[in-house]
């Protein structure tokens, strides 16, 4: 979901950055439903079952549809929501085709571990090569990749597992959602506030670290700053 924001984010600029998004979790008609329900700010309940479904509702989802539909469908488009290359070699390729072809700002990659099956070489290796054809290609490689739960407690950086991945990628960011972890307890309390998320930048090769606080929306998976109305969000461009 974080992904998919920045994604739209991204696309939503005047620049017109030229993006691409590879799943290999999901396919490609439910990542761009969730990117409707995102973008518009109907909940993704009213939007399969039809409950509560208002007429400006339906207006919204049209022309959110719409708009993503030319961003991302068009054959005119620059930017690009793939689920077909399942290898690390399908990966490279594909970049590299879309760079000489159109050109190529952005490469959004989710869930990288789903890479290792495919691949000959382990996840060190795939980092090390992507960082490498950012490097050569001069684009941005952003990627997600799941962290496994522990107690809270826990130091976040001793989660990285991974010490190679911690000194290649230029930024690292961890997302950090505490009701997930929360007990039934906490949230009766109110001790956990709902919604409540933290992007926790470990490192940032060409900037400052530290904590950003953001709200997550469950009901259109949105992210966005606490102290922005919902409705300015919406019509950001």
């Amino acid at each position: 979901a974080l992904l998919s924001n920045i994604f739209l984010n991204m696309i939503s600029q005047t620049l017109q950055i030229k993006c691409m998004l590879f799943i290999f979790e999901e396919p490609k008609t439910y990542v761009f439903e969730k990117m409707v329900c995102i973008k518009s700010g109907v909940s993704y309940w009213k939007y399969f079952n039809g409950e509560d479904y208002t007429e400006k509702d339906k207006q919204k989802v049209r022309q959110t549809e719409e708009w993503l539909g030319e961003k991302v469908c068009a054959k005119t488009s620059k930017s690009r929501i793939i689920d077909k290359a399942h290898s690390l070699a399908e990966l490279l390729i594909c970049i590299a085709e879309a760079k000489a072809s159109y050109g190529l700002d952005v490469v959004f990659i989710d869930r990288l571990e789903y890479l290792r099956d495919y691949a000959y070489e382990d996840i060190n290796q795939v980092v090390y090569i992507l960082k490498k054809l950012a490097v050569r290609l001069d684009i941005a490689v952003l990627a997600t990749a799941y962290l496994a739960r522990s107690k809270r407690d826990f130091p976040i950086t001793c989660r990285i597992k991974n010490k190679y991945i911690l000194r290649t990628a230029d930024k690292i960011m961890i997302l950090n959602r505490p009701e997930v972890l929360a007990t039934a307890e906490e949230l009766e309390s109110e001790h956990i506030v709902k919604g409540a998320a933290e992007l926790n930048i470990i490192k940032n090769y060409t900037g400052a670290c530290g904590f950003i606080s953001l709200k997550f929306d469950g009901s259109t998976m949105r992210f966005y700053e606490p102290e922005n109305d919902y409705d300015e969000y919406e019509h950001e461009e």
